[in-house]
């Protein structure tokens, strides 16, 4: 008997920084994503929650604690979808190499078909194997993205761009980042660029002269960021 699971699950874990990913959460079948639903900075480790009938239908849902974006994030969402098409690879090239691995050890005459399907297999799982891992180098968070969101976590205490969440965390955001500053600012200069490099990722948030902002950004982004 097949065991139908359907709900929700969170994949696409990309731009990790601090231990702060982006992950996508999706509608999801037997533990495939099926449609993008949102996007998170995820705060921690997910919990899962399954209802239904054991051995017949069941529906399954994650949730954990995380900061939702405004947008999909398109390199999760991609992600996603190219790590299950691996995943898939993997696992349909496994099980025949491991079947037939079994009877060349035991000595049994593979027959031509049977030596073709096992090349096949192998390299599907090669490729599964291989282009699955490729996907984690290429989700990795740009230079930009680490440095502006590494700063912003100076005053936010989170590592999270705040041109990216939804507008219904401007607010708590810009308090934090305000008492942050004001706590700080009398030793040390450099909180009132923080300030500001906040600031100015919560007006492009809110749609205001992004063009503005973002040079804005690139400025503040020169005086704090120090040269490697």
């Amino acid at each position: 008997m097949v065991t139908v699971v359907a709900g929700s699950d969170t994949y696409g874990r990309v731009k990790s920084v601090a231990g702060v990913p982006i992950v996508t959460k999706f509608a999801m079948l037997h533990m495939l994503p099926l449609w993008p639903l949102a996007s998170w900075y995820a705060l921690g480790e997910s919990t899962r929650e399954t209802t239904g009938v054991p051995m017949l239908a069941t529906h399954s849902k994650s949730t954990m604690p995380a900061i939702p974006l405004a947008s999909l994030d398109r390199a999760s969402v991609v992600m996603a979808y190219l790590r299950g098409v691996f995943g898939a690879f993997a696992l349909l090239g496994f099980i025949p190499v491991l079947f037939v691995g079994i009877m060349m050890l035991t000595g049994e005459h593979l027959d031509d078909f049977a030596a073709i399907a096992f090349r096949i297999a192998l390299g599907a799982l090669a490729l599964g194997i291989v282009g699955g891992g490729a996907t984690y180098l290429f989700g990795r968070a740009s230079a930009r993205d680490r440095d502006l969101r590494l700063c912003c976590s100076e005053l936010i205490r989170l590592p999270i761009d705040p041109a990216r969440v939804q507008a219904t965390d401007h607010d708590w955001i810009l308090e934090a980042s305000r008492a942050a500053a004001a706590e700080s600012g009398a030793r040390d200069g450099r909180a009132t660029h923080l300030l500001q490099l906040v600031e100015a990722r919560l007006a492009i948030g809110r749609g205001a002269e992004t063009d503005l902002h973002e040079r804005k950004t690139e400025e503040l982004l020169a005086k704090l960021v120090k040269p490697e």
